[in-house]
C-alpha cells in the first residue's frame, strides 16, 4: 500500500465528515456521490444495493440522466456474472476491480456487459462494499481499463469510515422512525414524550409535553422532582405528580446518554351531562368523558360494555363535531367545558 499524500488525506477526511452528516439513508446515498467522484477520477460513480434473494435492487448514479431503463431489474438478474458483486455477496468488502477477474474479451462476452456496461460506456469498474442485509457497493466506472495503485489505496483508506457512516446513518434513521412511531402512539393515547440528555436537561419536548409539564411543575423544566428521581436512579417504574387538574404519571427509560420520559395525564373527569352542550349524544359524551381522564379504547369499551369498534366510531363522530384531530385535543375541549 502506497502512502497517501496530504491532499488525498484531506479529501478523505472531508468526505468522511460529509458522510456522517446525513440523518436518512436517501440523503446518505445521494449525498456521498459528488465527493466520491472527486476522490477518484472516473467517468461515473454509482451507489448500488442488490438483494439476490428478492431480485430487487437500487441503482443511483451521480449523473441521474444516464440511468438505464430497467437497470434495477437487469442488475439482480445478471449479478451472478459480476465478479465484484459476487465477492461482496460472500462478505468480502475490500476494493477490487472487474479487470482483476476478467480480461477484456471475457468481459465483452457477458450479457452483463451488453445490457449495462456497454450502454454506459464503461470498460472497467472498481468498487468496495458496505456492510448490510443486502449487497451494498460503491462503484467507480471508467471508459478504459485499469485503476492505479493510488486509486485502490485511497478507496481502502475511506472504506471503513464509509462503513461506519453507513451504519450510523441507518441507526439514526431507525431511531427517528421509532421515536416518531412512539410519539404518534402516545399522542393517540393522550400522552406526550420528552427526551433528556445525560444531565437530565430537556433535549426535545413538543408543545403537548411542555403544556403538561408546565401544568404540573410550573415554568421549571423538567420539574425538580423529576430531576431528583432520575438523578437518584429511580427505584420505581414511574413517578406521579399531583396537580389541581389531576395526576401526571412520568415513566422513564434511558439508553446511553439519552433518557425518554413518557407523560400520561389522568384528569378529574367532567360530567357527561355537561359535555352534551358540545352537541354530543349521551353516549358520545360518556366516551369523551373517559377519554378526558386518560382511558384507552379498551378501557372505555370495558367500562361502557361496548365493542372497541363502537368506541372508535363514537370517537370519530366526537372528533368531527368538535373539529379536532386527536385525543389530546378532544380531552382539552372536554376540560374547557368542565
Amino acid at each position: 500500500m502506497t502512502r497517501l499524500g496530504h491532499a488525498d488525506m484531506t479529501a478523505v477526511l472531508d468526505l468522511v465528515g460529509t458522510a456522517h452528516s446525513f440523518s436518512t439513508m436517501p440523503a446518505f446515498r445521494e449525498g456521498i456521490l459528488p465527493g466520491l467522484r472527486e476522490l477518484v477520477p472516473c467517468d461515473l460513480v454509482g451507489y448500488n444495493e442488490v438483494d439476490n434473494r428478492s431480485g430487487r435492487s437500487l441503482v443511483l448514479l451521480d449523473e441521474p440522466e444516464r440511468q438505464l431503463d430497467d437497470v434495477e431489474e437487469t442488475l439482480p438478474r445478471l449479478a451472478h456474472q459480476h465478479p465484484v458483486i459476487m465477492r461482496q455477496a460472500a462478505g468480502r468488502h475490500e476494493t477490487v476491480a472487474i479487470s482483476d477477474f476478467l480480461t477484456t474479451r471475457q468481459f465483452h462476452r457477458l450479457e452483463l456487459y451488453d445490457e449495462i456496461y456497454k450502454p454506459l460506456g464503461a470498460e472497467d469498474q472498481i468498487a468496495f462494499g458496505l456492510p448490510g442485509d443486502v449487497v451494498v457497493g460503491i462503484a467507480f466506472n471508467r471508459a478504459r481499463r485499469g485503476f492505479a495503485a493510488r486509486d485502490r489505496d485511497v478507496l481502502e483508506a475511506i472504506r471503513p469510515h464509509m462503513a461506519a457512516a453507513f451504519r450510523a446513518t441507518r441507526a439514526r434513521e431507525r431511531a427517528a422512525a421509532l421515536v416518531t412511531a412512539l410519539k404518534e402512539g402516545v399522542e393517540r393515547a393522550g400522552g406526550a414524550v420528552v427526551m433528556l440528555d445525560r444531565g437530565n436537561h430537556i433535549e426535545h419536548a413538543d408543545a403537548a409535553a411542555r403544556h403538561l409539564l408546565a401544568a404540573y411543575a410550573g415554568p421549571g423544566l423538567p420539574p425538580a422532582a423529576v430531576g431528583e428521581w432520575l438523578g437518584g436512579g429511580p427505584a420505581s417504574a414511574s413517578l406521579e405528580l399531583a396537580g389541581d387538574r389531576g395526576t401526571l404519571t412520568v415513566s422513564h427509560s434511558r439508553s446511553g446518554d439519552t433518557a425518554v420520559l413518557l407523560l400520561e395525564e389522568r384528569r378529574a373527569g367532567p360530567e357527561p351531562a355537561r359535555l352534551r352542550s358540545l352537541g354530543l349524544t349521551l353516549r358520545e359524551a360518556e366516551v369523551l368523558c373517559l377519554v378526558a381522564i386518560g382511558r384507552t379504547n379498551d378501557q372505555i369499551a370495558d367500562a361502557l360494555v361496548i365493542s372497541k369498534g363502537t368506541v372508535r366510531k363514537h370517537l370519530e363522530r366526537v372528533y368531527g363535531k368538535l373539529g379536532v384531530h386527536s385525543r389530546t385535543e378532544a380531552a382539552a375541549r372536554a376540560h374547557d367545558v368542565a
